[in-house]
């Protein structure tokens, strides 16, 4: 049963969001301007250069996901048995006129679920080049997941990467055109 809950949680934690996509949205930095990255991501958690003099800023990401910790109500059942005694007119009471019962109730109990901690972290490290564009990068950890970004759309001149001055000229442009036409 903790099983079951655990791959629960777990799967309603990272829906949609696969290394599939996290490969795709930091394959898509590939090439760009490290400013941009750094507007997008914000300021990494460490750097330092290469005697090359390139470059390698990493950015961390952890979090501890408490699963469990529950409180949920079992049902618990009670036997009871006995003697009821009759008692006659005088109140005094006699085995003779004496009844046994057993029965049964229900209580219910309150229960708690162990708590299980989990704890995501994902290290991601871009190498940048002398002139500052983004070569290759790096993961590891549990957690390097992302949702598969979009793909361009000229209807609503959305990139699923960061764009750059010329793009966004584009996508201005394209914009002002749709603008006067409507």
């Amino acid at each position: 049963m903790k099983k079951i809950l655990l791959l629960i949680s777990c799967f309603l934690i990272t829906s949609c969001a696969t290394y599939k996509g996290y490969r795709q949205v930091c394959n898509s930095w590939i090439g760009m301007n490290e400013s941009g990255l750094v507007n997008s991501w914000g300021i990494p958690n460490s750097s330092y250069v290469n005697n090359d003099g390139s470059k390698v800023i990493e950015y961390v990401y952890q979090k501890n996901v408490a699963i469990g910790g529950y409180t949920y109500t079992q049902p618990q059942t009670i036997y009871h048995q006995g003697n009821v005694y009759q008692r006659d007119l005088y109140g005094n009471t006699s085995n003779r006129n004496s009844y046994q019962y057993t029965g049964t109730s229900t209580a219910y109990v309150q229960k708690k679920t162990p708590t299980t901690y989990i704890k995501n972290t994902c290290i991601t490290r871009f190498k940048i080049d002398k002139s500052g564009i983004i070569r290759n990068w790096t993961s590891q950890g549990n957690s390097c997941k992302a949702k598969t970004p979009k793909k361009y759309n000229k209807n609503t001149a959305a990139y699923s990467k960061p764009i750059t001055k010329e793009q966004g000229k584009k996508a201005y442009e394209l914009w002002q055109k749709q603008r006067k036409a409507n």
